[in-house]
């Protein structure tokens, strides 16, 4: 139940909007002493301004005497049953004397959840592991090495793809007929698709849907994050299309003028990197996520936010929000595993095919 204030038969039409206004449940009782005479409602209101009446004419022309009530001690449950009877959106609740004391809604009887802060914006990243979820100041989900285990993966994918060029062209004979400046691109092609056959595209969605979830201030339960969209605007995947398509317009040898390149790069880019990063989230870099991978994630969710509640860090500064972004610890990753391989080719006098 809401409190509400009451108008009396000698009130204005002009005062009745003006409360009218301000009251979300859509109806102004009106009083005369003890005894309830009625409400005002949008719909009596409209009516008497239909019929030619004046904002300073008494409410008592657009009183609605039928809308129902409920008694004060009556539950829940025989509220719903009389609101859903009479189509109206809110019940007035009158104590034993008939006084209105407040206004019941269908959202006033609905089961309220706790308000526990959120954060204004959530990022993430998505491991072989589980998800890792932040607000720049605070971690949760899997730990560091995690994130580690994301950049060894797409080194390995990487590695992949630089022998699979190397079989293709050099081995059968391909690089004399074939070969193009196109296929350096192969072991980058090779990375997202293994991605997106593995079950880190899944746990990468999930990761996307628990961040939309927070975001949209939506209850952290698998039937409700599985609805959520699985392409992010801030999802890295849109910051490497970004940068591709300006690489590719900056070097392109068609375009005489380097001036002129470095404009068309930048508006090319302006222009594409989020409709062409939410694309290539959709087909390559994420893929629907099972249910475990949404528990995953609802669990790193569940654990920021508490986090969060308790510590309630200050804005956190530029260190912090790269550090906590997990960036770097997937390039360490990668970097640790491009060293061992450099390391072990060495000294087994190995030629790396990437």
């Amino acid at each position: 139940m809401r409190p509400v204030e009451s108008l009396n038969p000698e009130s204005s039409l002009d005062r009745a909007a003006a409360l009218l206004r301000n009251a979300p449940f859509g109806l102004i009782p009106v009083q005369e002493g003890n005894t309830l005479l009625g409400v005002v409602t949008e719909s009596t209101l409209a009516e008497a301004m239909a019929r030619g009446c004046g904002p300073y004419d008494s409410v008592v022309v657009a009183l609605d005497t039928k809308n129902p009530n409920i008694q004060s001690h009556e539950t829940g449950a025989e509220a719903l049953r009389k609101i859903s009877e009479s189509g109206t959106s809110s019940l007035l609740v009158v104590d034993s004397s008939g006084r209105a004391i407040g206004v019941a809604s269908a959202s006033d009887l609905y089961p309220k959840q706790p308000n526990s802060p959120k954060p204004p914006a959530v990022g993430g990243m998505a491991t072989p592991f589980g998800v890792y979820l932040t607000n720049g100041a605070i971690g949760a989900g899997v730990p560091y090495w995690a994130l580690m285990s994301t950049g060894a993966v797409m080194f390995g994918l990487v590695a992949l793809g630089g022998v699979a060029q190397t079989l293709l062209f050099k081995y059968a004979g391909w690089d004399t007929v074939h070969y193009n400046e196109a296929w350096d691109l192969f072991p980058i092609v090779f990375l997202f698709l293994g991605m997106r056959l593995l079950p880190l595209a899944g746990i990468h969605a999930a990761e996307h849907k628990v961040v939309h979830a927070i975001e949209r201030g939506e209850p952290l339960v698998p039937e409700v994050v599985d609805r959520m969209p699985r392409v992010h605007p801030r999802c890295g995947t849109n910051l490497f299309v970004g940068a591709t398509i300006f690489g590719i317009v900056l070097t392109t040898p068609y375009i005489g003028d380097q001036s002129l390149r470095i404009v068309l790069a930048a508006v090319a880019t302006f222009l594409l990197w989020q409709p062409l990063g939410s694309a290539m989230q959709w087909a390559v870099t994420t893929r629907p996520p099972s249910r475990k991978h949404v528990e995953m994630g609802i669990k790193s969710g569940k654990e920021l936010l508490e986090k969060y509640r308790l510590v309630r860090n200050p804005a956190p500064n530029p260190f912090q929000r790269i550090w906590n972004s997990g960036m770097v610890h997937v390039l360490s990753g990668f970097m640790i595993c491009s060293l061992l391989a450099a390391g072990i080719a060495k000294v087994f006098h190995l030629e790396l095919p990437f």
